[in-house]
């Protein structure tokens, strides 16, 4: 290959294994290019999601090759869906340093919008915000400065049961004394408003369910609730272990009961930290596939935190890339593979890693 590159500036040539094609890409700095060679014939998704994930969802986030930037695959609407954009506008976290030295600086001036019902992944290496992220959405930390708003309304003056989003944690975080059935429900429970007559009435109800018909307390917001939880289980194939513990379940299991305890309650909002971490390789590439069509059967806005690069590559209609607290870039999964806006995301995403190689240009050129 033959390029021109002007006197005085250095030049970072980056290699990838069987490359073809080149693309560059201008830093903000005058003095500095990079240039980063892509792979020509080469499908990232393909290879990563094949072995892992199924195919349909291959073709969903894999587009025709063109020059410009690739569009985000289609976000399918529906009428019948609550559905809320997420946006964090100039958001930062600290937290104070031990001995009282320079505070810790989490999240730097953070500005992203996530579009109603997109699957948002946040990847990054340890440390770099991602949880702190999703738990600043959830209210369990307070911003130090900024704004969370989920469609049009600011939340973070909110309590986390006012922000009508569900968690989904790494530990799965089940009640071991109660039932899947009262796992799954617990949260439809505590979100009803009820006198304590109607909370007896209930418990009467669920004390009763397997006796006769001519023997049971009606509840009709029971009833609703059962309805729903039944729903749940069914799309998550958890019917027949309605009654079991979470000491009796596998890892797989307590897992679609943690996510079907987050669908229960219909949130604007789902957030999931890592949920496939403690799973088995073979487990993983299933739930992974499931996740996403359940997330686009509710076309509910996902924000999802991995550090699994073929989860990023696979599920998500658009990846953000974090690093110390700072936005490095937010695209598709084959803008961040072929067209990386640094070094640090040209050498974090993709596998192996891109090969960096410094040039100095010398006196002669």
């Amino acid at each position: 290959f033959v390029f021109e590159i002007q006197k005085g500036l250095q030049v970072g040539i980056c290699l990838q294994h069987h490359i073809r094609a080149l693309a560059s890409i201008t830093t903000r700095r005058s003095s500095r290019w990079n240039i980063f060679f892509s792979t020509e014939g080469h499908d990232a998704i393909a290879t990563t999601a094949t072995p892992h994930g199924n195919a349909r969802l291959v073709d969903e986030l894999h587009s025709k090759p063109q020059l410009g930037p690739i569009p985000n695959p289609r976000i399918e609407e529906y009428e019948d869906k609550i559905l809320a954009g997420v946006r964090f506008e100039a958001l930062s976290k600290n937290y104070p340093a031990l001995g009282g030295g320079k505070p810790v600086e989490v999240i730097r001036d953070l500005s992203l919008s996530i579009a109603d019902g997109e699957f948002l992944v946040l990847v990054g290496p340890s440390g770099c915000g991602k949880s702190t992220l999703l738990r600043l959405m959830a209210g369990l930390e307070s911003p130090s400065s900024g704004e969370i708003l989920v469609g049009d309304q600011p939340v973070s003056g909110l309590r986390p049961a006012k922000r009508n989003v569900a968690m989904v944690f790494q530990s799965y975080a089940l009640y071991p004394h109660l039932s899947v059935r009262d796992n799954l429900a617990f949260g439809l429970r505590r979100s009803q408003q009820r006198t304590r007559l109607q909370q007896l009435q209930d418990q009467l109800h669920r004390n009763t369910r397997r006796l006769p018909a001519a023997l049971r307390i009606p509840s009709h917001r029971e009833e609703q609730l059962e309805k729903r939880i039944q729903d749940v289980a069914q799309s998550l194939e958890l019917d027949q272990l309605l009654d079991r513990r979470p000491k009796e379940l596998s890892g797989g299991q307590k897992q679609r009961v943690a996510l079907g305890r987050a669908m229960a309650r219909k949130p604007e909002v789902f957030l999931m930290d890592e949920p496939l971490s403690n799973l088995d390789a073979k487990l993983r590439g299933s739930t992974r596939a499931r996740i996403v069509d359940l997330q686009r059967q509710l076309g509910t806005t996902t924000i999802y935190v991995t550090h699994d690069q073929v989860e990023a590559m696979t599920m998500g209609h658009r990846i953000a890339v974090l690093n110390q607290g700072h936005l490095q870039q937010l695209g598709t999964p084959m803008e961040l593979y072929r067209w990386p806006s640094n070094l640090f995301v040209a050498q974090f995403i993709g596998s192996p890693a891109m090969s960096l190689l410094p040039v100095t240009v010398g006196p002669n050129a």
